[in-house]
């Protein structure tokens, strides 16, 4: 609950431009997937789920654990596109409906190629704070694959009703083609510099290629920091010093950055490990994760022939088939 209630804070930015954009344009933060796809019987089949705002769709999980993954289950059905669950970093091609299994500290939220969702910062160090101040640091996470852009957008507090306020504006944008992250000059700024960092859910890139990204305020160049998170696998980007909000920054990927295949052994010994299961029959099925040169059928039916329970069977098939 802690984590939750902390992450909700470090969204307030999101939050907030999501809660500009339904007083500018009637779309609201909550809004049913048939909304943006009217055509789509999916949509109306899966009502559990949510769009939430521009950028994300949301699956909770509201039914109980299963005995033997030790894990809540929902169906989610995805649009076209491929998409990266922000709390796992797991990989899923769109266009179907997916069985999800979290712990009781995750929910199923997904970001689909080309989204782009800033994040306060400021508490970074685990302190976080009371109210919701402009935070002096923000985290964008940058979903690469396709190209993106959002509007940030702040404002003092002081006005009294919307035609009045004077909205700080940052334009944000990610260019496939080239690789490249731009933070545009805030218009009208309220901080008079931001330090910056970057998430990459789900980035393909080795040590070389991650030691090529960098930063760029003109022809200037930015210290920068760069690691994966152990936990999920995510690239992340630091800018070490704060930066002028008067100034643009330019953040150099690589061209044509893409989305890394899932890392199925892992997510099976995850799941492997909290099973409620015998446990010769976790090291059979474990060894079956292991071997390598088998064809697609080949794999599933042998899965198949251990004789899991449906929930078990369905949790380790949720990560085999998430990626065509």
């Amino acid at each position: 609950m802690t984590q939750a209630l902390q992450f909700r804070h470090k969204l307030i930015p999101y939050l907030y431009t999501m809660s500009v954009r339904a007083t500018q344009t009637n779309q609201q933060l909550v809004e049913p997937m048939y909304y943006d796809h009217p055509n789509s019987p999916e949509a109306y089949r899966n009502k559990n789920q949510y769009l939430f705002g521009s950028e994300l769709v949301v699956s909770p999980i509201t039914q109980r654990k299963g005995y033997s993954t030790d894990m809540g289950s929902c169906e989610t059905w995805l649009p076209a596109g491929r998409y990266v669950d922000l709390f796992t970093g797991l990989v899923y091609d769109g266009d179907r409906v997916i069985k999800t299994f979290r712990s009781t500290d995750k929910t199923p939220v997904f970001a689909r190629e080309g989204s782009i969702v800033p994040l306060d910062n400021t508490s970074a160090d685990g302190h976080v704070r009371n109210g919701a101040p402009i935070p002096e640091a923000i985290e964008l996470i940058v979903v690469v694959g396709k190209s993106g852009k959002f509007e940030l957008m702040e404002d003092d507090g002081q006005a009294e009703d919307i035609e009045s306020i004077k909205f700080a504006k940052t334009v944000i944008s990610f260019d496939q083609d080239s690789g490249r992250i731009t933070i545009g000059a805030t218009k009208d700024a309220l901080v008079k510099e931001r330090t910056w960092s970057f998430r990459l859910p789900a980035f393909e890139g080795d040590s070389k290629s991650l030691d090529n990204i960098s930063a760029k305020i003109g022809s200037d160049k930015v210290e920068t920091k760069v690691k994966r998170d152990e936990k999920t696998g995510a690239v992340i980007i630091i800018l070490t010093d704060p930066i002028p909000s008067s100034k643009e920054i330019a953040i150099e990927l690589g061209a044509k950055s893409k989305l890394q295949r899932n890392d199925i052994k892992t997510r099976a010994l995850e799941i492997l490990d909290r099973a409620q299961i015998d446990h010769d029959l976790k090291w059979r099925v474990w060894e079956h994760f292991e071997q390598k040169g088998l064809s697609h059928n080949i794999f599933l039916s042998r899965l198949k022939a251990f004789g899991l329970d449906e929930d078990m069977s369905d949790a380790l098939l949720e990560v085999v088939l998430a990626q065509d």
